[in-house]
């Protein structure tokens, strides 16, 4: 039959041109196409195929992208204790992609990784391999590299703060590494949004900054919390070079969150902190493409854009070298935990805030994972 196509070995495709003739394609074999094998040792791997419709409109680029499970072949057949046998590629299967591991515990198998990938599709499926199992390998993480040039600070909060000083290190080239402050111990270290996090007491735990590259607008800030009391307690989550700029959890004056570059400069977000809102995990990102004009900036929760009243602008005080997470400096302390705080020296698009939080908010959606391959 014209146009009849059959799967099965041996099977016969007719297919007619214009010009009133018919071609005959034999079909000699079932299978599709495999991917080429990571050259070295490489025992096993995984393929991971990235839902589209967790994309953006437009797909993104050089993404970051979470991958978090737990998995018994993670523990029966990473080779190294430390998962640096694990590495990642593009679906061709050979070109290495790179990865930072936050976290991989070898007697449950669970892995927090992030790997960056070149173009996320919003239309057809993205598929990456995970390798894994060679006990000669190197440490195959490339950790800087995993982030963008556009990152200037990348704080996984997820050391020990009470290990030695600076605790909490940034995983870019900049080296903007925080140090833990009032009385941290290492029972702050606690289970986050991403693998671990921190907790913030609410009177004197923050995390101190210092030397960092200044920077100006464009920048992006962006973190999780997971708050215990803002229905009732004021705080801020961050600030940049006290007072300005600072997120404040809900302002005096319109008792939402806010952020704010100057007493004229600022930008709301439409969100009042309810009872039912501590204990939950939220996602806050910030957006400043520039100084003068509050009403084009962005604020976003949970991948959504709650931007509201903005102030008229004049007074921008840039970024500062030095700043705190969890505080105000000595005042307005965070209580409750953070995690994945970041600082960009641009302007993410809505797309990417999009897919951002669905891939860190629900890894286990954002892809699939195939079956165990061997060579």
């Amino acid at each position: 039959m014209v146009g009849d196509v059959s799967t099965e070995t041996g099977a016969e495709i007719f297919v007619p041109t214009t010009e009133g003739k018919i071609f005959r394609v034999n079909l000699t074999s079932s299978a599709l196409p495999t991917a080429a094998w990571y050259p070295g040792s490489w025992l096993y791997r995984k393929k991971l195929s990235i839902d589209p419709t967790k994309v953006g409109s437009g797909g993104v680029t050089n993404f970051p992208v979470l991958v978090s499970r737990t998995d018994t072949d993670l523990l029966a057949h990473v080779a190294l204790s430390t998962g640096n046998d694990i590495l990642f590629t593009s679906d061709d299967g050979t070109t290495k992609l790179s990865h930072e591991i936050e976290k991989y515990v070898n007697t449950s198998g669970q892995l927090v990784a992030w790997v960056k990938v070149p173009s996320i599709s919003d239309t057809i499926t993205t598929d990456i391999f995970m390798y894994y199992g060679n006990g000669a390998a190197t440490n195959q993480q490339d950790v800087v590299n995993t982030w963008d040039a556009n990152f200037k600070a990348v704080w996984h909060l997820s050391q020990d703060p009470g290990g030695t000083a600076p605790q909490m290190t940034d995983s870019t080239a900049n080296h903007n590494h925080g140090t833990a402050a009032g009385s941290m111990t290492s029972a702050n270290k606690v289970a986050g949004m991403v693998g671990d996090g921190t907790n913030f007491d609410g009177v004197a735990n923050q995390i101190n900054l210092s030397g960092f590259s200044a920077i100006t607008a464009p920048w992006m800030l962006e973190f999780w919390i997971r708050p215990v009391s803002l229905d009732t307690v004021r705080a801020f989550f961050f600030n940049f070079g006290n007072p300005y700029p600072s997120i404040d959890s809900k302002n005096t004056g319109q008792n939402k969150l806010l952020m704010f570059h100057g007493a004229s400069t600022f930008r709301y977000g439409n969100k009042s902190w309810a009872a039912a809102d501590n204990n939950q995990w939220w996602q806050l990102v910030f957006v400043i493409p520039n100084t003068t004009t509050p009403s084009t900036w962005g604020v976003y929760l949970n991948g959504a854009d709650i931007s509201d009243v903005a102030g008229a602008g004049g007074d921008y005080v840039a970024p500062g070298t030095s700043g705190n997470i969890g505080s105000r400096g000595s005042t307005l302390y965070f209580n409750g935990i953070m995690d994945e705080v970041r600082v960009s020296n641009a302007v993410r698009t809505a797309q990417w805030i999009t897919t951002s939080y669905n891939s860190q908010s629900s890894p286990s959606t954002f892809y699939s994972v195939g079956t165990e391959e061997t060579p």
